[in-house]
């Protein structure tokens, strides 16, 4: 592997998109690896801005991050057949099966079970990404903590159901990080290379898969945002040492730090700071939060300027009218007969849309006249009473009701949400991303339902469906502003709206 370093003086986007121009035109026939999805979009955009006038066909640019996920495969997993198993797996009563891992009584019932399940994945997950196993941890861990070895059996007996389900654990195939197939065939047969471009964090399944990609004879080369000068502070992929830059010296002066007493009056000062800067001209400024609980703040100064703010990480699907929706559809389920539900019921546009429900305003308008006349308690009152007072409601009515019944079919969810599905990303719009995690997860409960028999109580599936998608997020559209978050660090690129979108 080839270390080439770039000067500091200019953003690293741009830096690495004049070395491509510099080095060749026939640069769509790489494949550079950038550190977030954001800082792809850059770069694409500073090689289309560097050739007016041209066709320009960018090298293939994906997130680092990206380059190990395995090939999706008909048996392989899905993360909410993870989630099951890590639910069968903690049994009824963790701190008997795991008395190290849980040393006290942990609540029993299915909701605080299912947030300890995703938990544990979580953790799973974040450690696979660096290549390490929880028997691995609790063999480099053995005498100093006992808690490792309750979870390496916890994960094995997680692995174990999977089995069951004749299902394969993503496990392996982190292990044994390779260059995607169909990418490394291309190279080889275009004579690419891989770039992997100012990536500052490099875990060992990536060095792994890119190492596969030496031996089938893809020349690999390594830029590093830096002078060249700084060569022993970069390690030989490209990452920092920190043994190094622990001890540099940054130097702050007095007059450049401002205490303020809490994250909204730091969101203000920094707003203040951005828009003088903007006044004087400067358009480009780099914004460090190193809490994310900042954002929030942040993000409400910033829009009450009028500007936008874009989180590379996407908003949260709990956030997203499906999740909504789903939280309707559960409440109907646990109210069963009750009035409730079918108010909420007809107030998701969303579900609306995908039913073909074309008087959504009107059957709305028709049940608050009905709830505040006679305050219903039941589904058949309030049938009654539209029946007879606004029977033009009762289709609508009646097709929500169907819908919802069609659900609440014992061990026939993920089926029924499946079938459902392609009205529904019909009725979503553009903003597909979404619909398609939605798919995913359905698709895995339907497996799940169909293989194991577990989760058949639909107010149960659901809830593992639900908690599946809470950890989800989804990604926003463009928008004027851009937040690269690279290990905690954004850059924040500031023009003025003309618009809001």
């Amino acid at each position: 592997m080839h270390r080439f370093f770039l000067s500091w003086d200019k953003p690293a986007c741009r830096a690495v998109a004049e070395r491509l121009l510099a080095v060749e035109m026939d640069f769509y026939k790489h494949a550079v690896l950038v550190p977030t999805r954001e800082s792809g979009r850059q770069l694409r955009e500073f090689l289309t801005a560097s050739c007016p006038g041209k066709a320009v066909f960018p090298p293939r640019v994906l997130p680092a991050d990206q380059f190990i996920q395995p090939e999706e495969e008909e048996n392989e997993a899905t993360r909410l057949e993870e989630l099951a198993a890590w639910m069968q797996s903690l049994g009824d009563a963790p701190h008997r099966l795991y008395p190290r891992l849980f040393p006290k009584r942990m609540p029993d019932d299915f909701s605080s079970l299912l947030d300890m399940a995703a938990a544990l994945q979580a953790l799973s997950h974040s450690m696979l990404n660096q290549g390490v196993t929880c028997g691995q941890a609790a063999d480099a861990c053995a005498g100093m903590d006992e808690r490792w070895p309750d979870l390496s059996r916890l994960f094995s007996r997680c692995g174990e159901h999977l089995d069951g389900w004749q299902l394969r654990n993503r496990t392996e195939s982190f292990l044994q990080a390779a260059a995607p197939s169909r990418l490394a065939a291309t190279l080889l047969e275009t004579g690419g290379q891989i770039i992997v471009a100012c990536v500052p964090d490099i875990p060992r399944p990536l060095k792994h898969a890119l190492r596969h990609a030496e031996e089938q004879g893809i020349p690999v080369q390594i830029w590093v945002h830096a002078p060249e000068e700084e060569r022993d502070a970069f390690d030989d992929w490209g990452c920092p040492r920190p043994e190094i830059w622990a001890e540099r010296v940054i130097p702050v002066r007095e007059e450049q730090i401002r205490v303020t007493p809490g994250p909204g009056s730091l969101a203000a000062e920094t707003c203040r700071i951005i828009a003088q800067t903007a006044e004087s001209g400067k358009t480009d400024l780099a914004l460090g939060v190193c809490d994310p609980d900042m954002n929030i703040a942040l993000d409400a100064r910033l829009r009450s300027y009028g500007w936008g703010l874009y989180n590379p990480e996407g908003r949260p699907f709990a956030g997203t009218g499906i999740m909504d929706l789903l939280r309707h559809l559960l409440l109907a389920m646990e109210e069963n007969g009750k009035a409730r539900p079918v108010f909420n019921l007809m107030r998701s546009s969303l579900l609306c849309t995908s039913l073909g429900i074309r008087d959504q305003q009107y059957c709305c308008a028709s049940l608050d006249r009905v709830r505040q006349k006679y305050l219903p308690e039941t589904e058949e009152y309030l049938v009654k009473r539209l029946r007879t007072d606004y029977p033009g409601a009762i289709p609508s009515v009646c097709k929500i009701l169907e819908w919802r019944d069609c659900m609440k079919e014992p061990g026939r969810l993920g089926e029924r949400l499946l079938a459902w599905h392609p009205a529904l990303a019909d009725a979503y719009g553009a903003d597909t991303e979404a619909a398609e995690v939605f798919h995913s997860c359905i698709s895995g409960l339907a497996r799940l339902q169909k293989k194991s028999g577990l989760f058949s109580a639909p107010a149960t599936a659901l809830q593992l469906l639900m908690r599946c998608l809470h950890a989800a997020r989804v990604k926003n559209g463009r928008k004027e502003h851009a937040v690269l978050d690279a290990l905690g660090w954004m850059e924040l690129h500031f023009r003025p709206e003309k618009t809001s979108s």
